[in-house]
């Protein structure tokens, strides 16, 4: 005779809450960390408000964080291609301005 092995968590799942898809299913014993208690919970309660995050579950970025402000720091060079090339000018002009002197 053999045994009858216990069923996966995951059809457990989908048996429980008609129309659950495989990856929702996998997804919320994921979330709950394999607790099937806790991924019924989790299924019932993004059923119950689907729109609503969940605490448990990070919160998805919309869009990408804009890059910080330019430092006023004097002592850092910026990152501006043109702004080395302004500045090799400038040198000159002081350069040919120091020797008139």
């Amino acid at each position: 005779m053999s045994e009858t092995k216990a069923p996966r968590p995951r059809n457990v799942l989908m048996g429980e809450f008609e129309g659950l898809s495989k990856e929702d299913a996998s997804q919320a014993l994921r979330d709950a960390g394999g607790d099937l208690e806790k991924a019924r919970a989790l299924v019932r309660r993004r059923r119950a408000n689907p729109d609503d995050t969940d605490d448990d579950e990070p919160a998805v970025k919309a869009e990408k964080t804009p890059p910080p402000p330019p430092s006023d720091d004097e002592d850092e060079e910026e990152s501006d291609d043109d702004d080395d090339e302004d500045y090799a000018c400038t040198r000159a002009e002081i350069n040919q301005f120091a020797s008139m002197a």
